[in-house]
């Protein structure tokens, strides 16, 4: 019989590859930050009466803790999928077990419930709700720091007009523009004589 350390070892197949993995990132070019680029930034209530250097300069902030967050992520979500994995082949050697004394538990009931408190598998899903809570906890702070920035982006478009029909992709207000410029010929055809 199979000890609960043996079969965490068998999902180890699995865990192992994360070094393998996060080399394969950093091969491809991927170098996430160590640490954060300082204390994650906060907005202000009073966006609209900062000057303009400082919301520049509090986007850009934004902007540079985004990214961290995001690389940070992208790190995290490769012992995510691991651990589930690695959770996976736990709990087949559980059930596996849990089959093997069907004398002990001759009800399906008792399996499910031996297979869902052993400690093997209890200790595989850990893993895998660490990673799962840490993911979600950093796409949340991910959407604040994004909903932050689209607040800041539109205080800069509204205090640069100009750039406004271009950043925002208005392709027909250029276009508008230019009709109203462009002399004015005649809009229809004379249709006889």
């Amino acid at each position: 019989m199979k000890s609960a350390e043996d079969m965490l070892a068998a999902g180890k197949v699995f865990t192992d590859l994360s070094n393998e993995v996060d080399q394969e990132l950093i091969n491809t070019g991927f170098a996430p930050a160590n640490s954060p680029p300082g204390t994650e930034p906060h907005l202000p209530t009073n966006v609209s009466s900062l000057p303009l250097e400082r919301v520049k300069a509090l986007y850009d902030e934004f902007l540079e803790f985004y990214n961290y967050i995001s690389d940070r992520i992208t790190v995290g979500s490769v012992p995510l999928g691991l651990t589930k994995d690695a959770a996976s082949v736990v709990e087949a050697e559980v059930v596996l077990l849990a089959h093997s004394k069907k004398s002990e538990y001759p009800n399906a009931d008792l399996r499910k419930a031996f297979v869902t408190s052993h400690p093997a598998l209890l200790a595989a899903q850990k893993d895998h709700a660490f990673f799962k809570q840490l993911l979600g906890a950093q796409n949340n702070r991910l959407k604040k720091l994004s909903k932050s920035m689209d607040r800041l982006y539109r205080e800069l478009m509204i205090r640069q007009p100009n750039n406004w029909s271009r950043d925002r992709g208005n392709r027909n207000n250029g276009y508008k523009q230019q009709q109203a410029q462009a002399p004015q010929r005649h809009q229809f055809r004379k249709v006889g004589s």
